[in-house]
C-alpha cells in the first residue's frame, strides 16, 4: 500500500508550506486463522502480521516564530518495522448474552529516522540540523491492549432492554513523534 505525497497545508513558514513530501510506502504480511465452534456459536480469530515502511511520512510539529507559535508538517523521514499478534472471540453463551474480547500485542520501532523535530535554533534563527533519531519510539503504538465486553439483550414489553459492561485497556504510548510527556 503507499499514502500519497502532497504539501503540508498547516505550516506557516513559506520554507515548509514550500516543501512537498513523496509518498508512504508499506508491505504488510498478514497470516491469520478464522474459527467457528460450537455450532457457530464460538468464533475465534487469531491474525498475525508484519509490516515494513519506507519513506514514512511523519508529521512535526515545531515552533514557529508567529502565533500559535506552533506548525505542523510533514517529511519523510523514516523507515519502520511493525509486527504483532491479535486474537478476537466472540461467544454466544446463549439467546440473550454475548462475550466478546480481544488482545493486540505489537512490537514497532523505526529503523531509520532522520530528521529537525525541532524546529529553528532561537539563538542562531537556523534550522537545527537533521539527525539520527532512530531510538525515539514509534507514537500511538502501545506494546499490549485488550478490551472484554459482556452483552447482554432481552426482548421487554414490544421492545429491547440491552445491557452492556465493557473493559479495556491500553498499555502506555508516545503521542508526540519526539516522545514529549
Amino acid at each position: 500500500g503507499f499514502r500519497s505525497g502532497g504539501l503540508s497545508p498547516r505550516a506557516l513558514d513559506p520554507e515548509y508550506l514550500a516543501t512537498g513530501y513523496d509518498p508512504e510506502e508499506l508491505t504488510n504480511y498478514e497470516v491469520g486463522l478464522r474459527n467457528t465452534f460450537l455450532d457457530g456459536s464460538l468464533i475465534v480469530n487469531l491474525t498475525a502480521f508484519y509490516m515494513e515502511y519506507e519513506d514514512m511520512q511523519i508529521e512535526l510539529a515545531i515552533p514557529a516564530e508567529r502565533p500559535p507559535f506552533t506548525q505542523n508538517f510533514v517529511v519523510n523521514a523514516g523507515q519502520a518495522t511493525i509486527q504483532g499478534l491479535e486474537l478476537d472471540v466472540n461467544w454466544q453463551a446463549n439467546d440473550w448474552w454475548r462475550l466478546s474480547g480481544n488482545i493486540g500485542t505489537l512490537d514497532s520501532e523505526y529503523d531509520e529516522l532522520f530528521a529537525n523535530l525541532y524546529g529553528f535554533s532561537p539563538s542562531t534563527g537556523q534550522p537545527y540540523p537533521e539527525r539520527d533519531e532512530s531510538g525515539l519510539a514509534l507514537r500511538r503504538s502501545p506494546e499490549l491492549s485488550y478490551s472484554l465486553t459482556s452483552t447482554m439483550n432481552w426482548e421487554v414489553a414490544g421492545g429491547s432492554l440491552t445491557v452492556l459492561v465493557s473493559f479495556s485497556l491500553t498499555d502506555e504510548f508516545e503521542a508526540t513523534t519526539t516522545n514529549y510527556p
